[in-house]
């Protein structure tokens, strides 16, 4: 049996891993491509009536920030030679930036406008205006993941659906733009399991590198960040471009078993939670 885990990442100067700690020393490490790791736990043979389990804990330093008035930065264009235009500007699965309906939507929005924080500013205020939360797409476990496209026919969606369509509607006009998936701090209480992850967005802006947005939230664009996510993931990824583990090149965390040759195919089930503890709900600054 194996149990394979995302783990944050330091990303300076959003977020800080100062240590973490694993209940198995048998234990890889996996990174892909965009850098995302992954641990995989390599767990003993489980026989009827035994168990087994895995942990990771992470003690993170997650900081709060406020972009300055966009109006003050001169600086407005991109580096032409910046890898990043044409690695994150272009489509991929569910963000489908290439498609007529994004281009049509993003040209309408966007006009004559050739300022990069201008733009970014009007699709942000296109997809909080455009989308209200859907609590029961969020609660029902079956739902779809839908592309871009087909979330600008909608007029609701949960955090995902946020982020898929501001991602394309960035890429089409020609701003760096990735999908983000990890953890809400703000929305904890102290020790409570949360069943759930969460979306956001980074958009890469001249002056600036990457910077997290959250469209769900519904805030001014590119006002004070109070939720502090925790970032464990970056893609829509249901696919790992460069590894396969174990043969499987497709999204692999949670529990995975291997019966031998003489062995009943047993009953598996699990939950997948993020539980966050050290601090009181009420001791985030905001």
């Amino acid at each position: 049996m194996q149990c394979r885990v995302e783990a944050p990442i330091t990303q300076t100067p959003f977020q800080v891993v100062e240590k973490s700690s694993k209940n198995s020393e048998n234990v890889e490490e996996l990174i892909d491509d965009r850098g995302n790791l992954i641990y995989k736990f390599s767990l003993k043979d489980v026989a009827v009536g035994e168990s087994s389990s895995s942990k990771l804990d992470c003690d993170v330093t997650i900081y709060e920030f406020s972009c300055k008035d966009y109006s003050d930065i001169t600086e407005t264009n991109y580096d032409p030679d910046d890898k990043d235009l044409e690695l994150y500007t272009k489509s991929e699965q569910f963000i489908d930036s290439n498609s007529s309906a994004v281009i049509e939507t993003t040209n309408s929005i966007v006009g004559d406008e050739t300022n990069p924080y201008r733009i970014a500013e009007k699709l942000y205020n296109f997809v909080i205006g455009k989308l209200e939360y859907d609590y029961g797409r969020e609660s029902n476990t079956n739902s779809k993941i839908l592309n871009a496209s087909e979330i600008l026919k909608r007029d609701s969606g949960t955090c995902m659906d946020y982020s898929i369509l501001y991602t394309a509607l960035l890429r089409a006009a020609g701003i760096p733009s990735k999908y983000i998936q990890g953890v809400p701090i703000y929305t904890y209480k102290d020790g409570k399991d949360y069943y759930t992850d969460h979306a956001w967005v980074e958009i890469k802006l001249p002056g600036y590198s990457w910077i997290p947005i959250d469209t769900t939230g519904e805030e001014r664009f590119l006002s004070h960040n109070y939720f502090l996510n925790l970032k464990t993931h970056e893609g829509t990824g249901k696919l790992y471009l460069s590894i396969a583990i174990d043969g499987y090149p497709w999204y692999p965390t949670g529990y995975f078993f291997y019966p031998t040759s003489s062995s009943v195919e047993p009953e598996v089930n699990y939950s997948y939670f993020y539980r966050v503890s050290g601090i009181e709900y009420e001791n985030i600054g905001v």
